[in-house]
């Protein structure tokens, strides 16, 4: 993954066209689980993300934390279609 300052993550998994079935496996999951499938979407997806946000994330990946990022992932997957519609 590579830094790019202000990407959020759930953001770039929508921008790479990542299933939401695939992102709501992660999210459901208890640890260890959630890790493995999580590190298996980035593999996939090779998004760019703000390390300085994802960090703390990651060390934390709480439930608030997957939550934002299906949050982040839901708002740029909206604004794609909008601007796919147009």
């Amino acid at each position: 993954m590579a830094h790019a300052k202000g990407k959020r993550l759930g953001a770039e998994l929508a921008a790479a066209q990542i299933n939401e079935r695939r992102l709501f496996q992660v999210i459901r999951s208890s640890y260890p689980n959630d890790v493995v499938q999580l590190r298996r979407l980035l593999q996939h997806a090779s998004p760019a993300a703000d390390w300085d946000v994802l960090g703390p994330i990651l060390l934390r990946w709480s439930r608030e934390d997957k939550r934002r990022v299906l949050e982040d992932y839901y708002l740029k997957s909206s604004r794609l279609d909008s601007e796919s519609a147009v």
